[in-house]
């Protein structure tokens, strides 16, 4: 019987490892510096070098979400008790070692490119420990990281063919879209940090007044995405597919507001996650 069971528990594990690194926001992250060097290289960069970039940058992302998730096994007990760790099917430890093997993997990857992604590479892995373990408590500090990462992704892109301030612009796009998001995020989880002891910017200045800072953080986002077009950096192409990224992030802060209950910020948390996509989008298309 042991060994009739054994090869479901050995899958279940292998599913909770596979989840624990979230691969839709991997492939978002993968997709981010991808649409870097595109823009970058105006739709015609060296492949290969992007394939590897996006795939070292992908598994840094994979190793913040695992270590971010180990940090937060006794607060997503009470928040999100569905999660791997905080469900005990993978234990910390095991945790741990799965994140050093993402890590260890960008960084490796990122060494065989320019010296430059290898630097940046070892300070995100060093930023995204950092801030599960210490920056996520301290009000702002660990959303803004969040966001410079994200943007940071683009430029990552951008970078590994020679052209870092070609994606400034989308950078700056994805960084208020996370900030925002991540704002969010910390309402929706104020009950279980509360409970631990956290400070994050809700608990510090109540619910309200934050969702109204990620509401103007959001409202900048949306009236600065008619710019691109002004600058004549990118085509009219652009302008009806950032639309769509504009409206899901209008209907998400209008979900935050319509009702703050945890369902509710967990909907406009997860419009927030698709705008994303959609907005990279643009910026790809609007560059050709």
């Amino acid at each position: 019987m042991k060994h009739t069971h054994a090869p479901a528990s050995s899958h279940r594990k292998l599913c909770a490892l596979i989840s624990l690194v979230r691969p839709w926001n991997v492939l978002i992250s993968f997709g981010g510096i991808a649409a870097g060097g595109f823009i970058a290289a105006s739709g015609a960069p060296p492949w290969n070098t992007v394939l590897l970039a996006s795939t070292s940058g992908a598994f840094l992302a994979a190793a913040g979400n695992i270590i971010n998730d180990v940090h937060d096994a006794d607060i997503d007990r009470i928040n999100k008790p569905e999660r791997v760790i905080a469900a005990g099917i993978v234990s910390t430890r095991s945790g741990r070692m799965w994140a050093a093997v993402c890590a260890s993997t960008g960084i490796l990857i990122s060494a065989s490119l320019a010296m430059p992604l290898f630097f940046i590479a070892l300070a995100s892995a060093g930023l995204l420990y950092l801030y599960s373990a210490r920056m996520k408590a301290m009000p702002l500090f660990g959303n803004t990281a969040v966001g410079l990462l994200t943007g940071l992704a683009l430029i990552y892109g951008a970078w590994a063919v020679g052209n870092p301030w070609a994606a400034i612009v989308p950078a700056l796009f994805a960084f208020g879209v996370n900030v925002g998001r991540e704002i969010i995020k910390d309402v929706e989880d104020v009950r279980g940090d509360r409970i631990a002891g956290l400070r994050t910017f809700p608990l510090l200045v109540g619910t309200r007044p934050a969702l109204l800072l990620a509401t103007v953080l959001l409202f900048i986002v949306v009236v600065a995405s008619v710019l691109p077009p002004i600058t004549q950096r990118y085509s009219a192409m652009y302008i009806p597919i950032v639309a769509v990224a504009d409206i899901i992030i209008i209907a998400a802060v209008y979900q935050c507001w319509r009702d703050v209950s945890i369902s509710s910020l967990r909907a406009a948390s997860t419009l927030l996650k698709y705008s994303m996509p959609a907005g990279i989008a643009s910026f790809v298309v609007g560059s050709l």
